[in-house]
């Protein structure tokens, strides 16, 4: 009788949020089919999803824009962040896991606490040191520049978790049998990390695809990103709703399709460093 009850307890939580976080996709989704004058017509469920006058009119105008362009910059800015992140991350990780000493449980705490920081109280050195101090702005490398500050971190703090569970006695097998120290990383440890690397590829893509403040602070039109885009459907009077939805079902659809994919991979990555 207990079990049953934590079951249907269980389901509510479950039924709760689907609709707690599917509803505003949904609204977002069938918003992007509606003209401007019926965008925000009736507050009923019935008049936001179903009673107005379908058309594509958001879509051929946002596409006839400069959504395109600002599209490749984003996927520009966000596989590059990745692959730093792994590229630097992975070794520096791999060390820190395998060098057991206070300095270097000190230096993996300070490294996450770059990400405690209020990004309001960085956003204004971060805007000097791009127009003033390095001529960088307007430019994707900017962007990976800042988003690097925020996300190599993290990269680290997880693989290093991750590293840490792994057994020492796979690489001692490795090492009598004549592989060196980068052999030992590159042929053993990171076949068994896919987990871990495919969850930090992931977290730090979406942190980088989803980011508005730095993309609207440091770019302007040749390096701006898709989330800075959409700021330009907010008038002063009137706010484009459906041409907004519509880029953000467009801008949704990529994040989608990758978390599907490798949402076994997340949830792996995260729990077995967790356990040791």
């Amino acid at each position: 009788m207990k079990l049953n009850i934590m079951r249907i307890l269980s389901y509510l939580v479950i039924t709760g949020a689907a609709v707690l976080y599917g509803v505003p996709i949904i609204w977002i989704i069938v918003s992007s089919f509606k003209p401007v004058s019926e965008a925000l017509t009736g507050y009923s469920l019935g008049q936001v999803l179903f009673y107005f006058t379908p058309t594509l009119n958001a879509y051929s105008r946002i596409l006839a824009g400069p959504f395109t362009a600002d599209l490749i910059n984003s996927i520009i800015v966000a596989t590059s962040t990745v692959l730093i992140c792994l590229a630097l991350g992975v070794p520096a990780a791999y060390r820190l896991a395998r060098t057991k000493n206070a300095f270097t449980r000190n230096l993996a705490a300070w490294m996450i606490s770059t990400r405690m920081a209020p990004v309001f109280a960085l956003s204004l050195s971060f805007f000097i040191l791009m127009t003033r101090i390095i001529p960088l702005y307007d430019t994707v490398f900017a962007l990976i520049t800042v988003y690097l500050t925020f996300n190599l971190s993290l990269s680290i703090w997880i693989l290093m978790g991750y590293f840490e569970g792994v057994p020492i006695e796979l690489e001692r097998a490795a090492m009598i049998d004549g592989a060196s120290r980068l052999q030992t990383l590159t042929k053993i440890i990171l076949p068994i990390s896919k987990p871990a690397i495919i969850t930090v590829s992931i977290i730090v893509f979406l942190f980088s695809w989803n980011e508005f403040l730095f993309a609207f602070l440091l770019t302007s039109t040749a390096a701006r990103t898709v989330p800075a885009f959409v700021a330009d459907f907010v008038g002063i009077v009137v706010i484009d709703w459906p041409a907004m939805t519509a880029i953000s079902t467009l801008f949704m659809l990529p994040a989608l399709i990758l978390l599907t994919f490798a949402q076994k991979y997340i949830v792996k990555g995260l729990t077995m460093g967790a356990l040791k």
